[in-house]
Order: structure tokens, then C-alpha cells, then sequence
């Protein structure tokens, strides 16, 4: 679907938010518990219009043309539509009320946390492994409430920010692998993306060459780890973003750009043969809890309503309607 109608993602998260499917839903994500959205399900947002019929009521006029209470009404049934379906993309990932600090996790003291991701919560782990990875990766924590502050002597209060910590790095990691292993797969990119984030930081900080080397290594390949998951399901690999990811992004990032092309080919070589150990590791982990390796997590009705566009002369309607509010 297009997402240029001028009107923002905000009103998709709020459709998500308030419809009827999502309230009720089990916020322990794996497979077995991923929303149902099947076109044969009887919930009101399932019951809908036929998303890949591509056919429209038209008032009858003259030019046979929608009118904008026609756009609006379509409009509405599509983001219907597609409110379960976003549901299901963000119970593969970070939790929702986590990416504006509101999940209910992130107002407790944080070795309740903790408690709450070593018995295996899910969601508990995604949250808890990200702030860890925050911390030693970039030396303060992703949740305000958690952020130490220290006293200046005019009174004020600073936000105090730390040097890396590969140990504490590695422990977010694997917690977030954990949740990925149960069901929240794209905290495998969640981990790629923390690598590439934190590679400046270890630059700036002086860390020896053969440690960036061995961090640009590891994050490459769970970002090929994370491609691999994604390649059944169109809607999860439709990120263009994601694909066009390379090797050289996490290069330059932790080492001078007069040595890329040095460094390159034994790096990418590298991180293939980490990769290729990392595919074991998952495959076995998750063949040991009865789930598949790599399951296709969206139907093709799904895929068709996702990718359904507007009619060009609704986009038109609804584009200048938000102009003129």
C-alpha cells in the first residue's frame, strides 16, 4: 500500500492501537500465539472488504470518478485491514508501547526486569537484552527512567554516559537472541543494527583494530542472519533499507575509510563462516522447541492486503485534504 496519502504512519499506530482486534491480544509473542488473519477468521476486522478484489462501489457520476467520503470510507476499511496485521509485525519484534517508553516493563526498576527476562519472558527479554546492548554499546540506556544523571556543581543535573562495555554488550545480545529464538525473529536484526550502531563509539573510544574487526564480523552476519529469516515473507523483506545494507556500512563506520577495500574481503570472509555457525545455532534452537527454522509468518491474503494501493484519485483527495488541515 502506498504511504504517500499524506497521511502519517501515527494514524495506522492509532487504527492499530483502538481497533477492536487489538484489545485482548496475548503480548507473549511466538508463533502460536501470532494474531489469526486469515480471510476466513469472523472478526470485524477480517470481515471486511475483499482486499484483492481491486474493485470499488463508484457513485455513478458522469466521470464515473470516488468521491473523497468514498476515499475516506476506503481508507478506513484499509487501515481495518491492515490493523492486524501490523499487530502481527510488531509481536515478531520490539513490543509496540516499547518504542515511545510506555510499555508497562519499562516503568519498573530495572532488576524487576530482569527477573522478568531470566523466566523466559519474551518480551521481557527483548526489552531488557536492547537496554543492555544500549548500555555497553553505547554507554547510556535507551529508557530515560533508566539514564544516570550526575550533579553538576551549578546544581543542574547531567546525563552521565559510560564507556562501551563488550561484556555487557554481549549479554543484551544474547537475551535478545533468546526472545528471537521463541518468536520475536527481528531481534536478529535488533542485534546487527546495535553492532553498527556501537562501531563508532568504539572507534571514538580508541578500541584496538582486531576488536572493531571482530565486532564488524559479528554484526554482519546476524544482519545476513536476519536476511535469512525475512526472504519468505514479502511484507518482512520489503525493506529496502534493511536489503541494501552491505558489509562496507559497518566498515567505515569503526575503521578508516583508506582501509575498506583492505580490509573487505577477509572481513566479508569471515562473517560468512560466522554466519554459516550462527545458521546451526538457530536451526538447532529452534527445531529444539518445536518450532521451524524458518516459518513463513504471513499468509499471501495478508500480503495481498498489505500491499494493496489506494485508487491514484483517492491518493489525490486524501493528499489534498491534509494539505487544507
Amino acid at each position: 500500500m502506498k504511504k504517500n496519502t499524506g497521511i502519517t504512519i501515527t494514524i495506522i499506530i492509532f487504527a492499530l492501537l483502538f481497533s477492536n482486534y487489538f484489545y485482548g491480544k496475548s503480548s507473549e509473542s511466538n508463533e502460536s500465539t501470532l494474531p489469526n488473519t486469515n480471510k476466513n477468521s469472523t472478526s470485524e476486522v477480517n470481515s471486511g472488504p475483499k482486499m484483492d478484489k481491486g474493485k470499488v462501489s463508484r457513485e455513478g457520476g458522469e466521470d464515473n470518478t470516488l468521491s473523497l467520503t468514498q476515499c475516506m470510507k476506503l481508507q478506513e476499511s484499509y487501515y481495518k485491514a491492515l490493523a492486524p496485521i501490523y499487530y502481527k509485525q510488531y509481536s515478531l519484534s520490539l513490543p509496540l508501547l516499547a518504542h515511545s517508553g510506555d510499555h508497562h516493563y519499562q516503568q519498573l526498576p530495572f532488576e524487576s526486569l530482569k527477573s522478568y527476562a531470566e523466566a523466559g519472558d519474551s518480551e521481557a527479554m527483548y526489552i531488557y537484552g536492547s537496554e543492555l546492548m544500549w548500555k555497553g554499546g553505547l554507554g547510556v540506556h535507551m529508557n530515560s527512567q533508566w539514564q544516570t544523571r550526575e550533579l553538576l556543581s551549578d546544581g543542574t543535573r547531567k546525563l552521565k554516559i559510560s564507556g562501551p562495555d563488550i561484556n555487557l554488550f554481549k549479554q543484551g545480545r544474547d537475551y535478545i537472541y533468546k526472545a528471537a529464538v521463541k518468536g520475536r525473529v527481528m531481534g536478529l536484526y535488533e542485534i546487527a543494527s546495535m553492532y553498527k550502531k556501537s562501531l563508532k563509539k568504539l572507534r571514538q573510544k580508541g578500541y584496538k583494530k582486531s576488536l572493531i574487526k571482530q565486532h564488524i564480523v559479528k554484526g554482519y552476519s546476524y544482519h545476513l542472519m536476519a536476511q535469512k529469516i525475512m526472504e519468505k515473507d514479502r511484507i518482512l523483506g520489503e525493506d529496502k533499507y534493511i536489503n541494501a545494507i552491505t558489509i562496507d556500512d559497518y566498515i567505515k563506520l569503526g575503521l578508516p575509510e583508506s582501509e575498506i577495500e583492505s580490509v573487505k574481503k577477509d572481513l566479508l570472509a569471515k562473517a560468512q563462516i560466522n554466519y554459516s555457525q550462527l545458521k546451526s545455532e538457530w536451526e538447532s534452537d529452534r527445531e529444539y522447541i518445536g518450532k521451524k527454522p524458518y516459518p513463513k509468518f504471513f499468509t499471501k491474503e495478508e500480503e495481498k492486503i498489505y500491499f494493496k494501493e489506494m485508487p491514484e484519485e483517492c491518493e489525490q483527495k486524501l493528499t489534498e485534504l491534509s494539505v487544507e488541515k
